[in-house]
């Protein structure tokens, strides 16, 4: 069955910010379907991280091939636009443990050796398997970016909430998420009963990710 092409739309205080939920089979559905929500959102996740606290070198071609990598699931695109202006992003997607680790690993460690790769897997497995959650389906946070002039609870939780509203309804309750301690989504799910399963300096020394855990049911209190 096809997947909607807009989930819903809320509204955050007042007017002038919408939130909205877009929910995209593959990588290319978004890219011939919405090729403006698509520019937005790469600019945004461009202008995000190249800022600091990250102050990555991301151009438009490494975007596209992450994105490309993160969506080969079906996967949701959720965003808070201002006017004619995107300020938030959040990209969700679902499948079971086994199909979205590696792709998500390996979209983001993509110069790190294989050997380095596939040892950040292994434990990530570890500790799913620990946790009962390599017998269900999962919701990853593939990606979260608010720009450093937008960043705030306001946003980043009603774009968060927002985003988790389908997979919930589809009767899915763990969300996975690797990100990095003082973000603001790992403030928000720590805040709300995240459990950290993984440490990426274990395996990476000084790399500042985290491999998070959280029922996401906890998010809509």
């Amino acid at each position: 069955m096809p997947l909607p092409a807009e989930i819903r739309p809320s509204q955050l205080a007042g007017d002038v910010r919408i939130v909205s939920s877009h929910a995209f089979r593959s990588f290319s559905e978004l890219t011939s379907n919405s090729p403006q929500l698509y520019d937005s959102v790469v600019g945004l996740f461009m202008d995000t991280y190249n800022a600091p606290p990250w102050n990555e070198e991301w151009n438009d071609e490494m975007a596209g091939d992450y994105f490309g990598k993160l969506m080969q699931l079906p996967s949701q695109v959720t965003t808070v636009q201002e006017g004619s202006k995107v300020i938030g992003l959040f990209i969700g997607c679902t499948g079971s443990t086994r199909e979205v680790v590696p792709l998500s690993v390996e979209a983001y460690f993509p110069e790190e050796p294989k050997e380095i790769v596939n040892e950040i897997k292994r434990r990530i497995f570890v500790k799913i398997e620990e946790v009962g959650g390599d017998q269900k389906p999962a919701f990853w946070g593939c990606d979260f970016a608010v720009p450093p002039e937008k960043r705030g609870a306001v946003i980043a939780g009603k774009l968060l909430r927002e985003a988790i509203k389908y997979p919930i309804e589809k009767g899915i309750t763990d969300m996975y998420g690797m990100t990095m301690i003082g973000s603001p989504f790992h403030t928000i799910t720590e805040r709300r009963g995240s459990r950290m399963l993984l440490e990426v300096k274990d395996v990476l020394p000084k790399n500042p990710r985290v491999f998070k855990i959280m029922d996401m049911r906890g998010l809509l209190q």
